[in-house]
């Protein structure tokens, strides 16, 4: 893939990313918020299968741009949600430690998880 087909997949990324979070109060007033989340975050692993299976060639580019448009809109519609649930929920007084300890949770578990996967790529190894 050329910098400019990338650069046109991340940009339909950030697209979906958009899209998603736009739509995600008028998805969450028709549907519900339950069932837009578990939707959301069952269609996210499908929109991979592009990635499996893409080869070369202009079809592929799209296919993989469409998926990165629908897997940001999902991720993006259902964190909206989540995050406005969690805000309705939580007192006033606690909005602000609310927030605090789920960015903990959510980027803490970053650098576990690229320690985690630079251990098991120097034990199992990792070929092209």
């Amino acid at each position: 893939m050329s910098a400019t087909a990338f650069g046109v997949v991340l940009g339909l990324g950030a697209l979906g990313a958009a899209a998603g979070a736009l739509a995600a109060p008028v998805l969450a007033e028709r549907y519900g918020p339950g069932p837009l989340m578990l939707a959301a975050l069952a269609i996210t692993p499908l929109t991979q299968i592009p990635l499996l299976l893409a080869s070369p060639g202009l079809a592929w580019q799209f296919a993989i741009g469409a998926a990165l448009f629908l897997q940001l809109a999902c991720a993006a519609a259902a964190g909206t949600t989540q995050r406005t649930i969690r805000q309705v929920i939580t007192a006033d007084g606690m909005q602000a430690r609310m927030q605090a300890v789920s960015t903990w949770l959510t980027s803490g578990a970053r650098p576990a998880a690229a320690l985690l996967a630079g251990g098991l790529g120097t034990w199992i190894g990792v070929t092209p």
